[in-house]
């Protein structure tokens, strides 16, 4: 979740809630490409000269010495992460001169679904109080940065009348324009780097540092990263580098022996076959198919060098460990590195059993149409998720898929 707060001098100060370096919040489905990405992001935090990033659950998912070696310019804060012994583990705070006003910044973590021995959650009341008792006498203002739940936060902007601004890091409820409660601003951008949420002060911060605390005196807007963000030659640098070395972790993977996983003895495999086991009786449909988006899947991921990429393949091929269910949140790391980077060229695109379960029975048995399963919607949206595909329109794209 991102942030950018801006005056009329010029002076921008460039913010994180957090929850940007990894999309899952559990170390099973962790690939070792997710490392290197999330190193990659922090970099590039770095180079665009961001004051803070608040330490969110999902940031804690390659566990806590992964996100501590990501130690740079750029200081990671949270005010409730300690060890078991009650020292801070990042920063509580950080202060930052704005304007010729000194800016306190504080983070509240939320509680990740898996806490480690190696440290421990305090409650975010206490560690709130805590903080804001040492750092409100020397701080004009104060923005907190929290992932925790909407109520939460609602229930800190009513009870903490230290705190001016809060910018929040919650995948459910996307873009929100501020909004005051109690003596303070709330606002949040979608998560995942979709979005840079600007507000800037007209009148300068005085805005955010008295009773004129109100939503109308404050520019706010969201800008949409992908199609309007600049290029940055040093960022576009730096994701290529993140390529290259994803495709080195596959092509590793790819190249050591193959080994035998559950998902290969599945029952399910003798529903996957080859689209050539359609075409004596589908003949035009997969002469249509060979030419379109599914039918040319695999090879997008070829042109763009990422058919090593092992959060790209799942959508981009057709077996049965990624046929039915959530693509690569269902499957161990091994399955994917085993499976999915192994498959024959004839598996090596979004084929008809990916379409229609059961077409591999299908066409074993005659055509018996008791085995060929409809397209559905819940099965396109495992892979054409709002993420990746915001404007995916299921009735219209279902004509296209015969």
């Amino acid at each position: 979740m991102i942030e950018e707060l801006s005056a009329n001098a010029g002076d921008v100060l460039l913010l994180d809630a957090g929850n940007l370096l990894f999309s899952r919040d559990g170390a099973r489905e962790l690939l070792q490409q997710d490392v290197v990405t999330a190193r990659g992001i922090y970099e590039i935090y770095e180079d665009l000269g961001y004051h803070a990033i608040a330490v969110g659950p999902y940031d804690l998912t390659a566990g806590l010495s992964t996100i501590t070696d990501l130690s740079g310019s750029v200081p990671w804060i949270s005010s409730n992460i300690i060890t078991q012994g009650g020292e801070y583990i990042f920063p509580p705070w950080v202060l930052v001169e704005f304007e010729k006003q000194k800016i306190g910044i504080v983070a509240l973590t939320a509680t990740p679904r898996i806490v480690n021995d190696n440290y421990k959650m305090l409650e975010w009341r206490d560690a709130l109080t805590d903080v804001l008792t040492r750092i409100s006498p020397d701080c004009d203002a104060i923005i907190l940065l929290s992932s925790l739940d909407t109520a939460t936060n609602q229930q800190i902007a009513e009870q903490f009348s230290d705190i001016s601004l809060i910018l929040t890091a919650n995948k459910r409820n996307g873009n929100r324009p501020p909004k005051q409660i109690g003596d303070a601003i709330t606002s949040q951008v979608q998560s995942r780097g979709r979005y840079l949420g600007v507000l800037t002060f007209p009148m300068g911060l005085k805005n955010l540092l008295t009773d004129n605390k109100k939503t109308e005196n404050f520019q706010y807007r969201s800008i949409a990263l992908q199609p309007n963000l600049e290029k940055s030659q040093a960022i576009d640098k730096k994701v290529a580098e993140i390529q290259r070395d994803i495709a080195k972790i596959g092509k590793r993977a790819k190249y050591q022996p193959q080994q035998k996983t559950q998902s290969d003895t599945s029952n399910n495999q003798s529903e996957i076959s080859s689209y050539r086991t359609c075409v004596d009786c589908h003949k035009e449909t997969v002469a249509r198919w060979e030419k379109s988006p599914h039918g040319r899947a695999y090879q997008t991921l070829v042109d763009n060098n990422q058919q090593y990429n092992l959060r790209c393949l799942p959508c981009h091929v057709t077996d049965s460990a990624n046929q039915k269910a959530t693509g690569v949140q269902s499957m161990q790391a091994d399955d994917l590195n085993y499976k999915l980077l192994h498959l024959s060229s004839e598996k090596q695109s979004v084929s008809c059993s990916a379409c229609h379960p059961g077409s591999g029975l299908h066409a074993k048995n005659n055509g018996n149409l008791r085995y060929l399963q409809k397209v559905s919607l819940e099965l396109c949206i495992t892979c054409h998720t709002k993420e990746l595909t915001a404007d995916f329109n299921f009735n219209k794209k279902k004509k296209d898929v015969h």
